[in-house]
């Protein structure tokens, strides 16, 4: 069976190696009988024709160069600076949870560079000193409507207002009175 696993497809051995061991099996075997001669003893033709003992649990062989490593295909151990990579892919990944990035409800009009510099100091307040939904008071004067009034603005409106959103009819009649 051994020698039968060192055949190629032309029915020769590639390796001088293999067929020395090949030939020192056939003359054991020509010189001795099968009864002199145990097949499950740790002394057999094979392990005559390579001069090594037989360890239990070890494989044995001639040629082929194959490792313990590419025999039970075990993962090779990772570099260090495949290690070191990961390490900062994680690293990104942590600091990528610490940056805020704004959903499509907390974005502002990317063009606001339009605006008077009175309403942009509004809009920089309302966005980011107010709490949601507080609003800014203001006093009304008795000049315009004949009583001194204090009027509130909530903050989505304000924010609404100077982005130039369009605003319902209703938020306008509110405010107005």
């Amino acid at each position: 069976m051994w020698k039968k696993a060192r055949v190629n497809k032309q029915e020769q051995y590639d390796n001088d190696d293999v067929q020395q061991v090949v030939h020192k099996i056939g003359e054991i075997s020509m010189n001795t009988n099968s009864s002199s001669v145990n097949r499950y003893y740790s002394n057999d033709v094979l392990t005559q024709a390579l001069g090594t003992k037989e360890h239990n649990g070890r494989v044995r062989g001639v040629g082929g160069y194959v490792t313990l490593i590419t025999y039970f295909h075990s993962v090779k151990k990772t570099s260090k600076d495949e290690a070191n990579i990961l390490v900062k892919n994680e690293e990104l990944r942590r600091r990528r949870g610490l940056i805020k990035i704004p959903t499509e409800r907390e974005v502002v009009c990317e063009s606001t560079s339009t605006l008077p510099l009175a309403l942009k100091s509004i809009l920089r307040y309302a966005e980011k000193v107010m709490e949601k939904d507080s609003s800014i008071i203001f006093p009304l004067l008795a000049d315009i409507f004949g009583i001194n009034r204090k009027s509130f603005v909530l903050r989505e409106d304000v924010i609404d207002l100077c982005n130039m959103n369009e605003v319902k009819t209703f938020t306008l009649v509110v405010y107005m009175m």
